[in-house]
């Protein structure tokens, strides 16, 4: 229950690559989300991703296996590398820039009524 000037801020995980956007509704997509906030009766509705680029997902997937915190500081900067690389290549290319960032690892949402 949420008072009509209550505020809702949920987060979810997402360790997917986003596909057949911008119509995926089926997992919680930020197109899926904003939908079913507005069927709730939301009308502000804001999708934020966390993370978004390929290394960074493969880091977040692998996590659980490299939970010593040195290595994983280690594969984050490396993740973090491997991204600014790939963002300039795929600017250099002038293509694929849209696809480096649909890697989000999950989805704050804001929503007011």
């Amino acid at each position: 229950m949420l008072k009509d000037t209550g505020v809702l801020i949920l987060t979810v995980p997402f360790i997917q690559r986003i596909h057949a956007s911008p119509f995926d509704y089926w997992r919680f997509t930020d197109t899926a989300l904003r939908e079913l906030a507005e069927r709730a009766g939301f009308r502000q509705v804001n999708i934020i991703p966390i993370g978004g680029t390929p290394f960074l997902c493969a880091v977040a997937l692998l996590w659980p296996i490299f939970r010593i915190p040195l290595m994983g500081a280690l594969l984050t900067l490396l993740a973090a590398l491997g991204d600014g690389i790939l963002t300039v290549v795929a600017r250099m290319l002038g293509k694929g820039l849209d696809l480096v960032k649909t890697y989000p690892i999950s989805f704050v949402v804001i929503a007011r009524k």
